[in-house]
């Protein structure tokens, strides 16, 4: 009788088992990732730009390769200019894909004010990270 439960039990593993089963490999994809800046200067002179180093930096939990990352900018006070280090000019709430992770940016701000800039990043899983960025002109430097 305990052959007969015995056999049945093996039966009923050796089903289970098998129907549990898949033959895809679950690979991790999505990963957070976090923006670094390089120190930079809040006090700046009108025309003259403002070097911002950054990278973009894997979670600690990993990386893939096959990530894409992608910057939107605004200017919420001032009047300024951002371009990269290739020369393209950033248009406000406009989708620019970042190829390298260690970047550089440079923001010319054209009026005597405050400027406040922010600037959204994301990945291809829609992951964010938002920085804000805060500069002041130089009161000898304005010209009235």
């Amino acid at each position: 009788m305990w052959k007969k439960y015995t056999y049945i039990y093996l039966l009923a593993v050796l089903l289970f088992t098998a129907t549990a089963c898949n033959d895809e490999l679950a690979i991790r994809t999505n990963f957070d990732f976090e923006v670094s800046v390089l120190p930079y200067y809040t006090t700046v002179s009108i025309n003259e730009p403002v070097e911002l180093r950054l990278e973009i930096k894997s979670s600690k939990d990993g990386s893939y390769d096959d990530t894409e990352y992608f910057m939107r900018y605004f200017q919420y006070t001032g009047k300024g200019m951002l371009v990269d280090e290739t020369g393209t000019v950033f248009v406000p709430n406009d989708a620019y894909q970042v190829y390298k992770k260690p970047f550089r940016f440079y923001f010319t701000p054209t009026s005597g004010q405050q400027h406040q800039l922010e600037l959204t990043f994301y990945d291809s899983f829609e992951n964010t990270h938002i920085l804000t960025f805060n500069f002041t002109i130089e009161e000898e430097k304005i010209e009235e």
